[in-house]
């Protein structure tokens, strides 16, 4: 009913978001000439499958985190300690490793960026720059 209240007073479109029984249903109503057109989408299923996602991404990335970890304190300790073909070895395995290490990152920001609630931090841009 707020969704069609704001419809009817605005004369524009109102969607919002309704929880009922432990379903989420989104609703839209948009004002026509003489009457209102309601629609009603139960959403419950995909907002399931997004925490499920987020929840993935996020103990996924925290589980790599930990192996990565010890694996580039490991090859700190190789890195004067090795020559040759081995140096060249502990190097690309250590270039590698900070490669998924960024990707754990980007990961974690990524679960962080879609957290119900969260809100990025606006600032102003310099778009001549």
């Amino acid at each position: 009913m707020e969704a069609v209240r704001r419809a009817r007073e605005t004369a524009a479109p109102a969607v919002q978001e309704i929880v009922r029984g432990g379903r989420i249903l989104l609703t839209a109503v948009s004002p026509m000439e003489r009457e209102l057109a309601l629609v009603l989408q139960d959403v419950t299923d995909a907002r399931r499958l997004e925490d499920t996602k987020r929840e993935l991404v996020a103990n996924v990335s925290h589980e790599l985190r930990t192996p990565l970890t010890a694996i580039q304190g490991f090859l700190e300790m190789l890195e004067g300690e090795v020559k040759g073909d081995a140096a060249r070895a502990v190097e690309v395995i250590g270039r590698n490793v900070r490669r998924m290490s960024a990707i754990v990152e980007d990961l974690l920001a990524l679960s962080r960026l879609e957290s119900p609630g969260v809100r990025p931090a606006l600032e102003p841009v310099d778009l001549a720059a």
